[in-house]
């Protein structure tokens, strides 16, 4: 799949099968945990599919969601498109604020030599720091407390939702 390159960056997840290749019948998906955050609760991603079926019937790129117990929820995008350009898709998560779902990608394919697929890249559910009143950061800052401009210092160097826990001038 190197001619399908990426929406950004060095790599993207590609599901399914290539175009030139023998279709399989089955599955082909990847998921993540992930607690639906209560602010902003908006999944984002670009997707680049493939595709020589005509039918959702028989095959098909998804996005859906599981709960905590790996039950079914709902079916965010069920599509069967052909080859072309990255695309965006945004959903609202609004319904699921709070919970700990399991986030699918998948293509299914039914065998009958008519591969489809699709790439994944740059996936986001953005998530909300709010920086407490006051923040006792052992180690980093002492043992004493964080004034409220080394509160919002912390809160504000997020980098890969991990809080960055140094500043040379503390």
């Amino acid at each position: 799949l190197s001619d399908v390159g990426t929406h950004n960056g060095r790599n993207a997840l590609c599901l399914g099968t290539p175009l030139n290749s023998q279709e399989p019948s089955g599955y082909s998906a990847v998921y993540q945990w992930v607690t639906v955050p209560t602010v902003n609760p908006t999944l984002s991603f670009w997707y680049r599919p493939w595709t020589s079926d005509f039918s959702t019937d028989f095959d098909g790129q998804e996005v859906r969601l599981f709960d905590a117990q790996g039950n079914y929820l709902t079916t965010l995008m069920q599509v069967l498109e052909g080859d072309g350009p990255w695309k965006e898709q945004t959903f609202d998560l609004s319904p699921y604020k709070g919970q700990q779902v399991a986030l699918m990608f998948d293509v299914y394919q039914d065998g009958g030599g008519d591969p489809t697929g699709m790439c994944i890249d740059d996936v986001s559910l953005p998530i909300t720091l709010n920086p407490p009143a006051v923040l006792v950061v052992p180690g980093i800052l002492g043992t004493k407390l964080a004034t409220a401009s080394e509160v919002v210092w912390l809160s504000n160097h997020v980098i890969n939702n991990t809080q960055v826990l140094h500043k040379s001038d503390f």
